[in-house]
């Protein structure tokens, strides 16, 4: 990659065709929204208040569909709302979740990252075929700033946060390169540029989302 993707199109390009991971599969709509929001934080467009509510900092486009979207929609609410409350209403909003959802998948085709395919029966996925080695040189960049070098960024830490809930970190490290990229974090925070803590926080609420709907009985797929 000569250019790093945005956070949301890393995770849902490493998340592209995992049928064997049940917990990225069924809630993958709702976890690119979550990257999506911490995208937005990386880039200082939004902030979490003193008491973890979501605030606008700067609401001029980006150029990107989604995040502009997302940056509206927040913007233009009558009440303010904590992250997992954000997170709950694009949820359950099934139309504007998955359009979301695509929009991130079209960027990627834009880019020549990949070829969107046909949408999978019963699932809220699609078959993609990648055009390049772009998840390859992801893996191997996430491998050299955490195992190798010791030094990620910030994208770096978020985007390992994500890919460990997801479950999405089994199928490209195993257990000891595991331990080594959570060890490495945990090692670095305080020299981190943005508050770790925000990443944790959308963590927690992506967790209790899934575990809200595992409890109902599994994931709403997108019509």
């Amino acid at each position: 990659m000569e250019q790093r993707l945005p956070l949301s199109e890393e995770i849902v390009l490493l998340g592209a065709n995992q049928l064997r991971r049940l917990k990225y599969r069924s809630y993958v709509e709702t976890y690119s929204i979550g990257a999506i929001f911490i995208d937005l934080l990386l880039k200082k467009k939004i902030m979490l208040d003193e008491k973890g509510k979501v605030k606008v900092l700067d609401a001029q486009e980006t150029g990107i569909q989604y995040m502009d979207k997302v940056i509206s929609i927040i913007d233009k609410a009558f009440r303010t709302k904590k992250l997992k409350g954000w997170i709950k209403y694009f949820h359950f909003r099934n139309r504007l979740r998955g359009k979301i959802h695509y929009s991130i998948l079209q960027e990627l085709q834009k880019k020549g990252v990949i070829v969107i395919g046909f949408k999978l029966p019963f699932l809220p996925l699609r078959k993609i075929t990648e055009t390049n080695q772009s998840r390859e040189q992801l893996v191997e960049l996430i491998h050299s700033q955490l195992i190798t070098h010791g030094n990620p960024n910030e994208q770096t830490v978020a985007l390992s946060y994500l890919l460990k809930e997801t479950g999405l970190l089994k199928t490209y490290f195993d257990s000891k390169e595991r331990k080594e990229i959570m060890d490495c974090i945990d090692s670095k925070k305080d020299q981190l540029s943005i508050d770790v803590n925000s990443i944790k926080k959308i963590e927690r609420a992506i967790q209790d989302i899934t575990a809200c709907l595992s409890s109902l009985g599994g994931a709403i797929v997108t019509p």
